[in-house]
């Protein structure tokens, strides 16, 4: 997400440049969300229960059913899979599973749109007190989906870069160049809609054109940051693909830190081509650790690790012809991952016994000396004897 720009010295600035990490918030990237007509992913409507007071008698399970009103859209091109699941949250944290039905559901590729009605039965479920209970019924939607970035990246030969320093121009005004998504040097990325905002760029400091120079490298940062739709989580990350222009070169190698790596693979879109890396697994491995394996502390920051996701990668610029103008390609990213939301509801466990029942047959004073009663009154007279 958008951060404060640090304040520092030229010694920590060059620090930086070569090892962001050296600032307290290193990656700032800015991307444009282009928007569409249309809500692709999974959205939980309604998730009521038939009542939300449960009663039974002498301690006996009880079983229940919830109905969740679900709606759902499919990308242009990836069928959308949906896996269902409840359960009732005991004080603990412990989890009493539920069934649904059905337990999953698949609406098939091409921008397809349903609206359906999902069951949660919670059956012979006994963990209540003797009279009153409270708790939360979970009911979960995970599916998956898949978000794409890309930003457009300006490249000129040094010594052409410093030839239009020395006359005082800045070398986009120099050629001609006006760019809506670029702001004192720093270009937008822009990105598809989704549950998680997905942005390719660079370090905020390193600002366009990129320079082919020995002396730079330039660190390319692919970004996840959780928008917590339907009190939603990122739940795994299935693959981070990145592909880069060919007038670039990821450094990689021991003494440099990269979070991707070569598949031998390239692309080629119009005139352009395009080598592709992929996520190193030790950070998808890093990344879909089960938070809910951990205890409390180490689970919590679990989850918070998982709400924003940054990798990076050194690169440099391959060697550019001397007489040739400044010009332009473009990173793309794409990441396939699953998601997850949620709806809570609460429910009340009257749990009565035998001495109980005769409570609603007795008058005033038999109510009041009957500790299993409540005496209701209205307008200070007596109206009926209940249940405590």
């Amino acid at each position: 997400g958008v951060v404060t720009k640090a304040q520092v010295g030229f010694f920590k600035l060059s620090n930086a440049w070569n090892d962001p990490t050296t600032l307290v918030k290193p990656y700032s990237l800015e991307t444009e969300v282009v928007k569409t007509d249309l809500e692709y992913g999974v959205k939980i409507n309604q998730f009521p229960v038939l009542r939300s007071d449960v009663s039974t008698q002498n301690n006996a399970p009880i079983d229940f059913l919830m109905i969740a009103n679900v709606e759902a859209r499919s990308l242009p091109e990836e069928d959308l899979v949906i896996d269902f699941d409840c359960y009732i949250r005991e004080a603990n944290g412990k989890q009493f599973k539920g069934n649904t039905e059905p337990p999953i559901k698949i609406i098939q590729k091409g921008e397809n749109f349903e609206r359906f009605n999902v069951a949660c039965l919670i059956s012979d479920y006994s963990n209540f007190d003797t009279k009153l209970t409270s708790r939360t019924v979970v009911f979960n939607a995970k599916y998956n989906f898949a978000s794409q970035s890309w930003f457009r990246a300006y490249f000129i030969d040094e010594g052409k870069f410093r030839e239009i320093l020395e006359i005082g121009k800045n070398p986009f005004a120099y050629n001609k160049i006006e760019d809506p998504l670029l702001k004192g040097g720093i270009i937008k990325s822009q990105s598809t809609n989704g549950p998680v905002t997905f942005a390719v760029g660079t370090a905020d400091f390193q600002t366009q054109p990129f320079v082919e120079s020995e002396n730079n490298i330039y660190r390319i940062v692919v970004l996840l940051s959780n928008n917590f739709v339907g009190l939603g989580n990122l739940r795994q990350i299935d693959d981070i693909t990145l592909y880069v222009p060919n007038a670039v070169e990821l450094v990689i190698g021991e003494d440099k830190q990269c979070d991707f790596e070569q598949t031998g693979q390239s692309i080629s879109i119009g005139d352009g081509k395009f080598s592709t890396y992929k996520l190193i697994e030790s950070q998808k491995r890093k990344a879909n650790a089960d938070c809910n394996l951990l205890v409390s502390n180490e689970a919590r920051d679990c989850v918070d690790d998982k709400n924003e996701l940054t990798y990076t990668c050194g690169f440099k610029i391959n060697e550019i012809s001397e007489n040739a103008d400044m010009f332009y390609s473009e990173f793309a990213s794409r990441s396939d991952y699953v998601y997850e939301v949620k709806k809570l509801y609460a429910i009340t466990i009257r749990n009565r016994q035998d001495n109980e029942i005769g409570c609603t047959a007795l008058a005033e004073n038999g109510c009041v000396t009957n500790p299993s009663c409540v005496v209701n009154y209205r307008d200070g007279q007596f109206e009926s004897c209940g249940f405590c």
